[in-house]
């Protein structure tokens, strides 16, 4: 059976424009919808939370720049996410809140299409380097990647597995080295660079974590919800997360 004349083709640009990769890469990506085989491998178990998405992502482009989505942004990646999905089945898409004031359950149908997109702008490099407040040591950091948070999410198992005091929480050291680029403009191994953040005053590590916050939530989906309470009538506003259901179609049956 020929199903290609039914499969939806659409073009984009990434909120980043390509400019923030080395080499810049083209903004431009075309995306097809999923098939039946995307999603076979988007429910396949992994170990991986990121992987499984990036690859249906890589299959799904049409048209882009020589990367893989594994290798983005995170918001240039949730950018992608969302336009695959409307591409797939549409962007209309039911929500259930609960009203803070009242305790009421609103059901509302949104649209994914209608959320400002955050696109790259020249304040972008304020929150790539910066000074520490204490050590005063000059810090550059990277954006955040789906790659580089599977690997502090592999890296913070293994070492709790090989640790005797399995209560320690590893993903702060591990997602602190994922983060910089450069320590006073030097870039340090893995080691060096673990060794020098376990001493680093917490000031300063609370630091890094709030640039780094800055800085990737500069660009892609400005994903947040305005709804009007159908009991109190009051309006309040939530972060949008995508749910189980995601990835599944609006039918009304």
């Amino acid at each position: 059976m020929q199903n290609n004349n039914y499969t939806i083709v659409e073009t984009f640009t990434l909120p980043s424009k390509g400019l923030i990769y080395d080499p810049v890469v083209a903004p431009e990506i075309t995306l097809r919808s999923m098939t039946t085989a995307d999603e076979m491998r988007r429910l396949s178990n992994s170990e991986y939370q990121y992987k499984p998405m990036s690859d249906i992502l890589d299959n799904c482009i049409v048209e882009g720049p020589q990367m893989s989505a594994y290798d983005m942004c995170i918001g240039d990646y949730q950018f992608l996410l969302y336009k695959l999905r409307i591409v797939t089945y549409g962007d209309d898409y039911k929500v259930e809140t609960k009203c803070p004031y009242c305790g009421f359950t609103n059901s509302d149908k949104i649209s994914l299409d209608a959320f400002p997109i955050l696109e790259l702008s020249d304040d972008i490099d304020k929150y790539r380097e910066f000074e520490l407040p204490v050590s005063k040591n000059k810090i550059k950091i990277r954006f955040q990647t789906p790659r580089l948070l599977d690997q502090v999410d592999i890296r913070t198992r293994e070492a709790k597995k090989k640790s005797e005091d399995k209560s320690i929480d590893f993903s702060t050291l591990y997602m602190l080295t994922s983060m910089i680029d450069t320590v006073d403009g030097i870039k340090y191994d893995s080691i060096k660079l673990e060794n020098w953040l376990r001493d680093l005053p917490m000031k300063d590590t609370g630091t890094i974590f709030a640039y780094a916050d800055k800085l990737n939530n500069t660009l892609g989906i400005n994903a947040e919800l305005e709804i009007d309470c159908a009991l109190c009538g009051l309006t309040y506003k939530l972060p949008f997360r995508p749910g189980a259901t995601f990835f599944r179609p609006e039918i009304d049956i």
